[in-house]
């Protein structure tokens, strides 16, 4: 029914408009950004409708400052909309697919993680984990270096100076933060040969919606044992807190996506039960991050050439 649908609006509005402009060329992956346009509309009606409840439920803070709350929300629309993420994946088309055509005319099969283990071919669900696991990790380590490479972090600085987390921050980042994080993942996924499978994708989304829930305005620790293995938000808000979350020995911690359990592997979790106050120190001298989408870009992007 949704393909339908999709199929539906797309030969009624898109395709006429890329045929008035001589962009037929381009027809299928119109289409394709079509079809994740519409997850995306989806993807945010949960949001609201499971999380925005959690937000009233048990609030850490008022919300005082709606226009940064609106500024997220702009954020998220541009990214589950596909428009934030169409650099890179215009990059990626770029790159990968004739890669994966000049693999596949020498003669030569490309890795694929669900030849190699054919259970995970005939139960999605733990194909789901298995890609979960794998894209949660290597998340994990981008996410570190963000918060070690100094332009990497001025890009990432953005996201951290929210000082007042909804479920809405998660998308507050950097169009170059999209192309880093695209661009590695895409690797990965052609690694394994799951770049295009359900379930990895799946899993992508998966990710995000967890992602979501940890920036939430709400007072939810998952206790001494099952918060060691999942990311909640209050193990997350520790990541995000002024004085802690971007300082000292490891520039941080916690930073894993889903899986607590990375830092408590590599030693990077912070598990005290608290509800800091959140944003990036200097703020507390003045220091000016912008309050628009394009004024927080272009002075992220100013940050990150002169500290490079």
């Amino acid at each position: 029914m949704y393909s339908a649908l999709i199929a539906s609006i797309f030969e009624s509005t898109l395709q006429p408009l890329l045929h008035a402009f001589g962009w037929m060329a381009i027809s299928e992956h119109a289409y394709q950004w079509l079809w994740f346009a519409g997850i995306g509309v989806g993807f945010m009606m949960a949001l609201w409708l499971v999380l925005r409840p959690l937000e009233r439920w048990r609030p850490v803070e008022p919300i005082e400052n709606v226009s940064a709350i609106r500024n997220d929300i702009g954020y998220t629309a541009l990214a589950q909309l596909g428009l934030l993420p169409l650099i890179p994946a215009a990059m990626l088309i770029l790159v990968f697919d004739p890669l994966d055509a000049w693999v596949r005319e020498a003669g030569f099969t490309p890795f694929s993680l669900e030849e190699a283990l054919p259970l995970l071919a005939t139960t999605p669900a733990l194909a789901f984990f298995i890609y979960a696991v794998i894209i949660d990790f290597v998340m994990y380590w981008l996410h570190r270096a963000q918060h070690v490479i100094k332009p990497l972090w001025e890009m990432h600085a953005i996201h951290h100076s929210q000082q007042q987390m909804t479920f809405w921050s998660d998308a507050r980042e950097h169009v170059l933060s999209y192309v880093y994080y695209a661009f590695v993942i895409a690797c990965v996924g052609l690694f394994i040969g799951a770049g295009r499978e359900t379930s990895f994708l799946l899993a992508a989304y998966g990710i995000r919606f967890v992602q979501s829930l940890s920036h939430a305005n709400v007072k939810l620790s998952f206790g001494p044992v099952l918060g060691r293995i999942v990311v909640s938000p209050q193990f997350h808000r520790v990541h995000h807190a002024i004085g802690i979350g971007h300082e000292g020995r490891t520039r941080g911690v916690n930073f894993a996506s889903v899986f607590a359990l990375w830092d408590v592997l590599f030693r990077t979790a912070n598990l005290r039960d608290i509800y800091p106050r959140t944003g990036v120190r200097d703020q507390l001298s003045g220091r000016d991050y912008g309050d628009t989408i394009l004024s927080q870009q272009w002075r992220a992007l100013k940050r990150m050439v002169g500290s490079a």
